[in-house]
């Protein structure tokens, strides 16, 4: 049996299932704190947001990975150009919202409200473009069903769910259920090197 060259790519995806959520947690737990009157600061670098930085660049790894792995066990091209989508937008989301918080940090805002408007429109649009691209990644991996395995189905179908509560914004908070286990999922398909005996 030949060595698996993904089993880097398979432990990546399982930590971007638990960084997500991890991150997104300690940011309420830093605007509580605020809340409370715990702290004087809002906007600008926090915890969470080097905790997103290091979560986008795993996910542009695993990204790549999940290209290449692809093509080199189903000889399948078909997701190129929406997995390029998908790591230019991660770039922009997670690079644009720690360069913005570091501005915030660093010149300040004479504002609260304007800087988190800005945020928030910021996050508002890039959550509706990942929705878009989420759920187009997994109906084409559907749509190809029979190439792949199990664990890239279950992958491609919460995809396909993450997707579709992004896309209204309003239920994007499910994916923080949903994004887990579709990146456990791909970790699973990853670590399975037997998974391409099943093309056919």
């Amino acid at each position: 049996m030949s060595e698996n060259r993904f089993l880097a790519a398979g432990w990546a995806a399982i930590a971007a299932a638990g960084l997500m959520p991890v991150a997104f947690i300690v940011a309420g737990i830093e605007e509580a704190a605020f809340d409370l009157g715990l702290t004087h600061r809002a906007v600008g670098l926090g915890v969470s947001d080097v905790l997103l930085l290091v979560f986008g660049a795993v996910m542009v790894y695993v990204l790549i990975e999940l290209k290449r792995m692809l093509f080199e066990r189903y000889s399948y091209r078909g997701l190129d150009v929406i997995i390029a989508l998908a790591i230019a937008w991660t770039v922009v989301n997670y690079g644009g919202s720690f360069t913005l918080q570091s501005i915030f940090s660093i010149i300040g805002t004479t504002s609260h409200a304007s800087a988190e408007i800005v945020t928030t429109v910021f996050w508002i649009v890039c959550i509706g473009v990942f929705g878009i691209i989420d759920a187009l990644l997994g109906i084409m991996l559907l749509l190809q069903g029979r190439r792949f395995g199990t664990p890239l189905l279950v992958f491609a179908a919460f995809s396909v769910a993450t997707g579709l509560c992004e896309l209204t914004v309003i239920f994007s908070f499910l994916g923080l259920v949903f994004f887990p286990v579709a990146y456990i999922s791909l970790g699973v398909a990853f670590l399975r090197p037997e998974e391409r005996l099943e093309f056919v």
